[in-house]
């Protein structure tokens, strides 16, 4: 269930850009969420 918190980091991720896309996000906006490298 490890594998899990990634997909739930890539939805926060993801719903803070929607919440504030121009404002500074906590995580680098590269366009596309990092990827777990445990996949």
């Amino acid at each position: 269930v490890r594998h899990v918190q990634g997909l739930v980091d890539t939805l926060d991720n993801l719903r803070t850009k929607n919440a504030n896309p121009s404002n500074d996000a906590p995580k680098p906006a590269s366009g596309e969420p990092p990827m777990p490298s445990s996949l």
